[in-house]
């Protein structure tokens, strides 16, 4: 090879632009070429260097190894080996391309030249061709199923079924309903290409292998991908199942959400076409396309291609006419699209009486009409085509006999041979067919078969990848099959996956040895595939389970690796509806064993740290806490910093811990390194949880600002790149730090923006939320001197508890009750107030936080209230320590009603000293608070004096203002009493505005309390007379709910109440009470 190739490509620095140098030439820099001059240059030159913007450098050179043509290679040295790249032909070398190749030298899988010369040439992959770079799972999608097979050459005008493809935007759904061999492919991808749509359209060529939601999904969205430039991180995280917090899937129903949002704030008309629908049998697909038609935006349409009738309903949209149906019949060739698509291979037009006769045998048939423009090939004898013509039976029944006699027999032996043992390639390329057959003609063969029309498709651009028609395909691996034997198939197979495996398509490798029956390859690979993605990087856990179950069990105990896999997948892969195994606990423990003994034995530390960190958290959700914790520890010592995915997991089960505990400190801590894992990982999905997160943590340490700050990032995101959810969680808490603050306009304008949000995420459970914007309500009703709406909206929350079987989560029954008896202790109610803190939920209807509810997060084991919260608080360690400490604090309340001053004190005092320990600084402040208001009844001054100065301190750096308000007027006497002694100007101003904010709240406002029990016609409550109101319009609680904006839940609560109060048992009834005690 020379030296120095003629010409150099390369980029340059001055001109920001790639430059062609000609080296032969003594003045280089006359000859600067640009680009669009390469292609023109690289017809009549044989090499050229290229050097990339980063460096990265390689010599490409022209080569004549298939008789089809020149192709195109990239060399590069260094350290005394060549390695070698396949470019392809001249028209693929693109400037994306060209960059790529050079990188790909930069990494350890170059091929070496042995010392013959001898090597397979490695060809680009679809994905390598994108101008992206993709990662991780990405590598895994295939670009060539996102694109409309290439049309042949030869093609028929349909005008009156793509006049009916035309109305698509006028429908929902057009579905395409024919058997194999109708021409729906063709007819979709001629219609397109007429009317320009290839650019705007997303198409999706479905398989056997998309039966994982997962990766049907991801195909989905990367398939529109660019309607909305929609970044690579961001092409499905849909919060699949998290190894490392252990958060379950999400509903894919929820996930899709953003996505459609998205879409329908566009104005231009979008088109999604699914080919091959057929081939889905997973009822999870099946359930959430049904849900994507159930709320297909107006501006999104999708195009089905499909042999049988789709099994989700169609229904509620055949009835709304919001279908249209292109089947069989209609797909049928006339008899003049006949002699249209017979035009090129005979030299007359058939008579219309040979045109009735091949409708009547070939029932427009579009795959019979290809095999009679195949065997009329070569015919040039007028009797000679009217024989075969008029002869003909090119029907459904017959046409695997008519592949095998008068297709396949018809060929070359060398054909032949080459057409049975590739027709077990889904896909197919020149390296692929050539490691099948060993075949070195294998490009030629290629073009003699598509040059033929024997039923070979191109799937792009450059004629690298094709497939054969399915029927084909079908007839082909019957034949080999046949003539084969199932042993050389399955060597066949053997080296389809080989050679799958050395090029990096791991999936395809992997089906094509269980294809092969090989599970000893199979397995290889699996280990492969899992070694090469990480757990981190996994979205299609159904599809790695069911590689795993289909191992021998001998196979899979025989690897840690893949035990600790499947165990992994058990959990995570296991469907949301799918019925709970009574013996997983028993299984996933073998394995788990199974695993630490191998790794064990191979003195692999860092693997059996992912063994313990996996154990750890699993453990934890089982409530074995003290053990997870340990386990967790010790994966911790073991895992390498390069490890943040297992790290990370164990981290997550130390700060669910720490939150449990109540040690909030430590908490943050753990959060902020679960944080720096995740940015290492680049999941942004994850970040944004972890920054709510923060900001709850934050909001119980009493650190305001920063709450803030961590909510505001969240409080914007909406869109499909982002997690509207988090943002509905942000809204809500910003809310709560406003509250703290005094700005009520604050409130309630996030209470709107929450709202309003809503609307968008109607899958996010809104019963979730909404005793948290009950309780903002209450409270702002409250600051506002409406103190009686608030207590009403309290009572009905709490009602909650007893008439719906979701319950209330653990910590808003105790917030929500909280509240209610402070403001009952406010008016002196103290027998009221007695009431509600000894009110105790029914075990079954007091819901108990999941994980995936971070901001609870109880531990596993969690109790209900007992009946007296002393005893609870005893009974329960494990409870979520912030519940136990508001028990506390509702109690000290209670004896300070009561004159019972020392309890109180005792109560406050050992509690203050935990609580700032631990940085549970909101609680710490409200325990100031309390203990100034304890010594000041008890007639110790100087002790309220400086236990209130010390919440004045720690009040004026956060700006609190609600803490010290909602205590009502009791402070204000103690407040002007330390004013002539604060000294520091911010914090007298701090004091002087408190005392400023006192004279503008009116804490005195009488409460009309609603007994406990009362007899028939007890009163309603005026939320209550709303509902009523509403109801006797007719409306259904959905819409009362959205009128209101309360869940549909307190509406129904609310409803039950008025039929007990009025002793009705349904709607009218209760509307024509009403009328007649004029309650209207």
């Amino acid at each position: 090879m020379p030296r120095q190739a003629p010409y150099l490509l390369r980029w340059s620095p001055q001109a920001q632009k790639y430059e062609l140098l000609d080296q032969g030439c003594s003045q280089s820099g006359d000859q600067t070429l640009e680009y669009s001059d390469l292609l023109h240059k690289l017809v009549d030159i044989s090499s050229f260097a290229f050097y990339s913007y980063t460096g990265a450098h390689f010599t490409a050179r022209k080569e004549n190894i298939q008789r089809n043509g020149p192709y195109w290679y990239a060399y590069r040295s260094s350290q005394g080996r060549t390695s070698k790249r396949y470019l392809g032909r001249t028209a693929d070398l693109s400037i994306g391309h060209l960059e790529n190749i050079a990188e790909s030298f930069l990494s350890p899988a170059d091929t070496p030249i042995t010392s013959n010369g001898h090597m397979v040439d490695k060809p680009i992959t679809a994905s390598q061709h994108s101008q992206q770079a993709p990662s991780g799972q990405d590598q895994l999608l295939l670009d060539t199923k996102l694109r409309p097979p290439r049309l042949p050459l030869e093609l028929v005008e349909r005008p009156r079924l793509f006049k009916r493809l035309d109305s698509w935007s006028a429908y929902k759904l057009t579905l395409l309903i024919a058997p194999a061999g109708s021409g729906k492919t063709t007819l979709a991808t001629s219609w397109l290409a007429q009317n320009d749509f290839l650019s705007e359209a997303a198409w999706v060529s479905l398989d056997m292998n998309d039966n994982d939601p997962a990766r049907f999904w991801r195909y989905v969205l990367r398939a529109c991908q660019g309607w909305h430039s929609l970044p690579e991180p961001y092409i499905l995280p849909l919060n699949l199942p998290s190894p490392q917090t252990g958060i379950p899937a999400r509903p894919f129903e929820e996930l899709l959400i953003p996505f459609l949002n998205e879409v329908a704030q566009r104005s231009q008309h979008r088109l999604l076409v699914l080919e091959d629908y057929h081939v889905i049998t997973e009822a999870r697909i099946h359930e959430t396309l049904d849900f994507l038609f159930a709320n297909l935006p107006e501006t999104l349409h999708i195009l089905l291609l499909t042999r049988t009738e789709p099994p989700f309903s169609l229904t509620r949209l055949r009835s709304r006419g919001e279908i249209s149906s292109i089947y069989a019949s209609d797909l049928r060739f006339s008899p003049e699209e006949t002699a249209a698509f017979l035009q090129p291979v005979i030299p007359a037009s058939p008579s219309t009486e040979l045109l009735a006769t091949l409708d009547t045998h070939l029932e427009g048939w579009a795959a019979g009409l290809r095999l009679l423009a195949l065997s009329l090939q070569g015919h040039k004898a007028q009797a000679q085509i009217e024989h075969i013509l008029t002869t003909f039976r090119g029907n459904h029944r017959s046409i695997r006999d008519y592949f095998v006699s008068e297709v396949l027999q018809a060929q070359p032996k060398l054909l032949q041979d080459f057409l049975l043992h590739t027709s077990i390639l889904a896909r197919l390329n020149v390296p692929l067919c050539l490691a099948v057959t060993g075949q070195q003609e294998s490009a030629s063969l290629l073009e003699s078969i598509a040059r033929a029309n024997l039923f070979l498709e191109a799937l792009d651009g450059t004629g690298e990848w094709y497939r054969y028609h399915a029927l084909f395909a079908e007839a082909m691996q019957h034949e080999a099959r046949l003539r084969l034997g199932e042993d050389e198939l399955r060597t066949l197979y053997q080296r389809a996956s080989h050679w799958f495996a050395e090029y990096g398509l791991l999936t395809e490798g992997i089906e094509a040895a269980f294809k092969a029956k090989d599970s000893e390859l199979a397995a290889r690979l699996i280990e492969q595939y899992i070694e090469a993605m990480h757990v981190q990087e996994f979205r299609e856990f159904h599809t790695l389970r069911r590689w795993l179950t289909q191992l021998p069990e001998k196979t899979r105990q025989s690897s840690p690796q893949l035990c600790l896999s499947y165990a992994v997948t058990l959990i995570f892969g296991r469907d949301e509806q799918e019925e709970p195994d009574p013996f997983l606990v028993e299984q996933l423990e073998t394995l788990l064993q199974l695993a630490e003994e191998g790794w064990h034995i191979r003195k692999d530390l860092p693997h059996l740290g992912q063994v313990f960190a996996f154990r750890a958290l699993f453990s934890y959700q089982q409530g074995k806490r003290e053990q997870s914790v340990s386990w967790a520890r010790q994966a911790l010592a073991w895992l390498p910093a390069t490890e943040p995915l297992w790290r990370g997991m164990s981290l997550v089960v130390l700060g669910i811990e720490a939150l449990q505990t109540g040690r909030l400190n430590e908490t943050r801590q753990f959060i902020a390194e679960v944080g720096k894992c995740w940015q290492v990982l680049h999941s942004l999905h994850i970040l944004d949880s972890i920054t709510l997160f923060t900001g709850m943590i934050c909001y119980e340490t009493g650190e305001l600002r920063q709450a803030a700050h961590q909510f505001e990032q969240l409080s914007h995101k909406r869109t499909i790149l982002e997690d509207g959810p988090v943002a509905l969680a942000a809204h809500l808490g910003l809310a709560q730090v406003l509250y703290e603050k005094n700005d009520l306009d604050g409130v309630q304008r996030e209470l709107q923006a929450f709202s309003a949000l809503a609307q968008n995420f109607p899958m996010v459970p809104q019963d979730f939320f909404q005793p948290l914007v009950e309780l903002l309500m209450a409270r702002l009703e409250h600051a506002q001197g409406e103190t009686n709406q608030a207590i009403e909206r309290l009572a009905n929350t709490l009602a909650q508890v007893h008439s719906t079987p979701e319950g209330l989560p653990l910590y808003f029954y105790h917030e929500t009750r909280s509240w209610l008896v402070q403001l009952f202790l406010s008016q002196g109610d103290i027998a009221t107030a007695h009431y509600w803190f000894q009110f105790t939920p029914h075990p079954d209807t007091c819901a108990t936080a999941t994980s995936s509810e971070p901001y609870l997060l109880p531990a596993p084991g969690e109790i209900a209230i007992q009946e007296h919260p002393s005893e609870s608080m005893q009974a329960s360690p494990d409870m979520l320590v912030l519940v136990r400490e508001q028990s506390v604090l509702l109690m000290a309340r209670l004896h300070l009603a009561q004159d019972e001053c020392e309890a109180a004190l005792h109560l406050l005092n050992i509690q203050l000293s935990a609580a700032q320990q631990a940085g549970r600084g909101r609680h710490a402040l409200q325990i100031k608070l309390l203990l100034a208001q304890v010594y000041a009844a008890h007639k110790q001054l100087p002790q309220a004096h400086q236990t209130l100065l010390e919440a004045l301190k720690q009040g004026h750096i956060e700006g609190y203002q609600r803490t010290f308000l909602d205590e009502g007027e009791k402070l204000v006497p103690l407040l002007r009493d330390i004013l002539p002694h604060l000294h520091i100007q911010p914090l007298r101003n701090y004091a002087r505005q408190l005392i400023q904010a006192f004279s503008q709240h009116d804490a005195s406002q009488s409460i009309v309390v609603t007994p406990v029990f009362e007899p028939l016609y007890e009163p309603l409550t005026s939320q209550e007379q709303r509902v009523l109101r509403l109801l006797a319009t007719g409306r259904s609680n959905p819409e009362i709910a959205r009128e209101l904006i309360v869940s549909v839940n307190t509406i129904r609560s609310q409803v039950q109440s008025i039929y007990r109060k009025l002793q009705v048992n349904n709607r009218h009834a209760a509307s024509e009470l009403a009328r007649k005690l004029h309650l209207l």
